[in-house]
Formats: C-alpha cells, sequence, structure tokens
C-alpha cells in the first residue's frame, strides 16, 4: 500500500508539472501574438496616415498647384491621431524638408537616414520601418517609418516619413500581465535590444542594440524559424525562464515573452509540498508496520525470517526517501512537543546532530511559542494538513522563517505530528 502511494504520489506529481510547463508554454505564446497584432494594428494606423499626406500631396502635384496650408492642416490632423508618433516630416527630391513640426529646429535634409536611398532608388517601394536611431531633431531613440511619394509621370518626388518614439513601444508592452517575474522584449532580427516590459529586470536596464542573448535565442534568430518555445537562462539576471519567440509580420522585429520557473511551477510547488507530507505518513507508517512485522517474526522459522529480511529491505529504501528530501522533517509529541524523529535536512538547516535534536522540546526552537500552542490545538482536531508560516531558530539562534505542511499520524503507536517546514528566508528578506 505504502509502495502505490509513492508510486501514484510521484507519478502524480510528474503530470501535474507536465501540464503546468505545457500552459506556460500556451501563455508566453498567446502574449507574444498578442503583442504582434497589437503593434501590427499601430503600424496600420500610421500607414494610414502616410497614404493620406501621399494622396494630399500626389493630388496637388497632379494639377499643378500646392497649397502649403492645405498640405499643413492635413498633417496637423493625422498627427493628432497618432499616439507617440513625433511628427509628420515631408522632404523634396532633393531630401530637403519641405514640411517639418513648428516646434523642431530647422535641419537642410534627411538623406542621411537609412530610409532615404532605397525609397529613392525603388519606385516600387512599399512601407520602410527602420532600426532604432537616434531622431536627428529630438535626440530621443525611434523607430522611422516612411514612404516615398511621387511626381507626375512617376519621378520620384521625395519622403514622407513618421518617427515613432520608441517609448511608445514600450507602454504597448506594459499593458500586457506578464506574471511577476516575466518579461516581454522586442529585438531587431539580429538580435539587438530595442525595448522591455519591465524596463528594470534586477535592478539592470538594457541598452538600446544590445546584442547579449542566450545560445539558444541566437541559434533560432539565425535559423529563419517564424516562432518557437524554448528553456533557456537569462544573462541579465541568470533567472531560468519558459520563452516563446515570434518574428512580428509589420515590423522587422522580433518579440519573445518569458515566464519564470517560480511564476508557472507556483502551484505545483504546493502540491509537491503537500505530496511529500502523503508520502512521508506513508513511511512513518510502514515503519510501524515493519516494526510489528518484526517483533512477530521472531518467534516464527526461518522461512519467516527471510520475508522479514525483505521488509527490512524495504524499510530501507523509505528511510532513503525520507532523508532525501529538500526540507525539514520533524516528528514530534503534540502535548509536550518532544521531537521523536528528524531527517538529515533538519539536523543541516537547525544546525544541531541528530541526537541534539531527539527528545528536544520544540518549544526551545520556537519564536512564538502561543501561537505554536495554537496551531497544534487546531490541528489535533482536524482530518486534514494545515499550511502556515512561522519564525523558528536555529543552534546559533538565528531566525529561521518557515512554510510549514503538517499533519496528524500515529508514530510508534502514539499519536504525533508530521511538521515539512521550508526554509523561505530569503524569500522574506
Amino acid at each position: 500500500m505504502s509502495l502505490t502511494v509513492v508510486y501514484f504520489g510521484l507519478r502524480g506529481l510528474a503530470d501535474r508539472r507536465a501540464g503546468a510547463v505545457h500552459q506556460a508554454e500556451i501563455h508566453t505564446q498567446n502574449l507574444a501574438q498578442a503583442l504582434d497584432m497589437s503593434l501590427s494594428a499601430t503600424i496600420r494606423q500610421i500607414d494610414q496616415s502616410l497614404l493620406t499626406v501621399i494622396a494630399e500631396l500626389e493630388c496637388s502635384q497632379a494639377i499643378g498647384h500646392q497649397d502649403p496650408a492645405r498640405l499643413r492642416q492635413v498633417i496637423e490632423i493625422q498627427e493628432r491621431l497618432l499616439s507617440g508618433a513625433v511628427a509628420i516630416r515631408v522632404t523634396d527630391a532633393e531630401g530637403s524638408l519641405i514640411i517639418r513640426h513648428p516646434n523642431e529646429k530647422a535641419l537642410t535634409h534627411l538623406q542621411d537616414c537609412p530610409f532615404w536611398v532605397p525609397l529613392r532608388e525603388d519606385a516600387q517601394a512599399n512601407l520602410f520601418i527602420s532600426d532604432p536611431l537616434l531622431d536627428p531633431f529630438t535626440k530621443q531613440w525611434v523607430i522611422a517609418i516612411a514612404r516615398r511619394y511621387s511626381l507626375p509621370g512617376g519621378r520620384f518626388g521625395g519622403v514622407v516619413v513618421i518617427p515613432v518614439l520608441i517609448d511608445r513601444l514600450q507602454k504597448v508592452l506594459s499593458g500586457f500581465q506578464i506574471g511577476e517575474g516575466g518579461t516581454l522584449t522586442l529585438r531587431n532580427s539580429e538580435g539587438g535590444f530595442v525595448t522591455r516590459h519591465p524596463v528594470m529586470v534586477s535592478g539592470r536596464a538594457l541598452s538600446i542594440g544590445d546584442k547579449e542573448v542566450s545560445d539558444e535565442l541566437r541559434s533560432i534568430l539565425g535559423s529563419g524559424i517564424q516562432q518557437k518555445s524554448y528553456f533557456a537562462v537569462t544573462r541579465f539576471d541568470q533567472t531560468k525562464r519558459i520563452h516563446s519567440f515570434r518574428r512580428m509580420k509589420s515590423l522587422p522585429l522580433v518579440v519573445v515573452a518569458s515566464m519564470t520557473e517560480s511564476d508557472y511551477l507556483s502551484q505545483w510547488r504546493i502540491d509537491q509540498r503537500k505530496t511529500l507530507i502523503r508520502i512521508g505518513a506513508a513511511i512513518l507508517g510502514f515503519w510501524i508496520f515493519a516494526g510489528v512485522i518484526w517483533r512477530l517474526g521472531q518467534a516464527h522459522d526461518q522461512a519467516k525470517l527471510k520475508m522479514l529480511e525483505s521488509v527490512r529491505e524495504s524499510e530501507t529504501d523509505y528511510r532513503n526517501l525520507f532523508e532525501m528530501a529538500n526540507d525539514a522533517i520533524l516528528v514530534f509529541e503534540p502535548e509536550e512537543e518532544i521531537i521523536l524523529a528528524v531527517n538529515q535536512s533538519a539536523c543541516a538547516i537547525y544546525g544541531f546532530d541528530r541526537d541534539e535534536l531527539i527528545g528536544m522540546d520544540l518549544k526551545k526552537l520556537t519564536k512564538d511559542i502561543s501561537l505554536g500552542r495554537k496551531r497544534i490545538q487546531e490541528l489535533a482536531g482536524s482530518t486534514s494538513n494545515h499550511i502556515f508560516e512561522t519564525i523558528q531558530f536555529n543552534k546559533r539562534n538565528e531566525e529561521i522563517h518557515f512554510q510549514i505542511i503538517s499533519s496528524v499520524l500515529t508514530f510508534q503507536g502514539k499519536k504525533a505530528i508530521l511538521s515539512l517546514n521550508r526554509d523561505i528566508t530569503k524569500r522574506k528578506k
């Protein structure tokens, strides 16, 4: 029976962990897709403003009469419609600005901008979207979105460009719920950093253009894959995350949506501790059963002794499981709180030898004794596990914050309490 509890307990933990990982993969994929759709809608709105201004320019050129006041009015209307755009700028065929925002200082031309040559040389060029660059007017990081317009006869007339602040893209990212340790990151097609939500992670902000990425992401960037989920340790904070990569359809960018293990495995870790309690109870129960069999076996013949040897081997297996637990496990008597049994992790965490802990009054290690007694009384009248947090002391009289999962069991023929204590001191700090 105990073997069955152990088998199905561990099997259930493995299945639930796989399910939690699968759900995290789906969640990050959905985040990446939703961000792609949101930014694509923004780009379509900007492109519509470009086309509106180009239509006004080409119409006035076609009738041979350009009305600067009307063009300025059309541009002002479009600028009001665009949130996060710096301005709408128009050049002539030589690259000289003929329309710019009134608050911007004069600049002779835009011929040095990355969109200029591709749009001038290709009469069939469509929308041009640049990598992040410093705006020559505002000295802020932007992505330039531009189109060419034509003169009668198809000759190149100039460029209409709308710079979009990187800060605007970051605000779009910040509208998504990503979890306590999650991140949403935009990079260019070569892996250069563009922006991220949150901006600060583990006290560090990345610089635009930073190409420090994991080996896994570098491999995906060079493969041409459109979307993929993977596990990797992020180099800026050395934290293991699940990541979902997606190449954006409307921008020359990629998005990486990430979640930490502590986020997507939080419920599973609670289930893990509860399962370990059940397994621990089964192990201790088996020890008691084995002890009874051993006593009965003293009066039986050699054939019964052979059966006892098999039981002893199983007892060793169960004791090993008990000792291998990472959390401290204590069994104590509920009335006087005398410790009856401990595992090796308990010795390491509290700083006592096993012989020192066994027989010790647990109250000597407890900061709030009255609260401890209250918890024991509540547990004594219950049939379910109790989960709570408390503070105890180690041998050096240092405080340890524990998350406790406890239950009532029978140990050596008497009622006792099984307590699984997880050290959460670092989390509390």
